[in-house]
């Protein structure tokens, strides 16, 4: 038999059951569990252009300067991948939200055809919101000793977590930078 027809995982859920066979009381097995009931998918995904050496030569900015030159201040903490989940003015971010959404952004990293194609640190999340989510940024505090800053209205950095993670509060945000953002809520 060659060895790309072996099945390894049944061989090990059985092999796990045994190990485990004197607490079997204490423990259920599933195998190949789904981890949702639909397909998993991020609200909005933004992939940022590659600075091109022909843009450094029109520029006296390096190419790393111009990547972080962002006019909008909503974009100010993107990299290459920023990945966006968005609750309408009827919902909430929970902390279960959060896990999610920093579930999905591992999932995106390690989905790739080449190991660290996509390095973790070209990656962000942003999370956007109608109001300000204390019960999830009580927990982030408590739990990952988490620093929160303002840098500017409505936009919120959480430092101290996987990736760079920013909390946007559209009816907070400057009415006249964010014209139709900042206009998004209910009646």
């Amino acid at each position: 038999m060659r060895e790309n027809n072996l099945q390894w995982h049944a061989g090990f859920q059985a092999v796990l059951q045994i190990e485990l066979s004197e607490e079997k009381e204490k423990f259920h097995f599933f195998q190949e569990y789904n981890l949702s009931q639909k397909p998993l998918q991020i609200d909005t995904l933004v992939v940022r252009e590659k600075i091109t050496q022909a843009d450094t030569a029109v520029s006296s900015e390096s190419a790393e300067e111009q990547e972080k030159n962002v006019g909008k201040n909503l974009g100010k903490l993107f990299r290459k991948y920023n990945i966006i989940e968005y609750k309408s003015p009827d919902d909430y971010l929970s902390i279960n939200d959060f896990y999610k959404v920093m579930g999905y952004a591992c999932v995106y990293q390690s989905e790739t055809e080449h190991v660290l194609a996509i390095r973790p640190e070209e990656l962000t999340v942003t999370l956007v919101c109608s109001r300000y989510p204390r019960k999830l940024m009580y927990h982030l505090k408590h739990r990952y000793h988490t620093k929160v800053t303002r840098p500017f209205p409505g936009i919120y950095y959480i430092e101290g977590l996987m990736f760079p993670v920013q909390l946007v509060i559209p009816k907070e945000l400057s009415k006249e930078e964010y014209k139709w953002l900042s206009r998004l809520k209910k009646g």
